[in-house]
């Protein structure tokens, strides 16, 4: 399982970056786990990230797993996206 984590702040100024290192393990063609539990600050640009990502995995069939924290969990509570 390849493993992806994201720390302090995923906000539309981490967006690309975020999406260009979630397409590349998508790449690789395993399944993967991202990391959230130690953000600080999530937006509606870092939620579709990892929505896309999810998207991405789903059509690809691969595993995709998400660990929340205290704020990913909060955020994606606010837009009722079980992830």
């Amino acid at each position: 399982m390849n493993k992806i984590t994201f720390a302090g702040a995923l906000t539309i100024y981490e967006a690309i970056e975020a999406k260009n290192t979630l397409l590349a393990a998508l790449e690789q063609g395993s399944a993967i786990e991202i990391d959230l539990s130690n953000l600080s600050e999530l937006d509606t640009a870092g939620v579709q990230v990892i929505v896309g990502a999810r998207q991405e995995a789903t059509k690809k069939g691969l595993d995709l797993h998400i660990r929340h924290g205290l704020t990913s969990a909060e955020v994606f509570g606010c837009y009722r996206i079980g992830a």
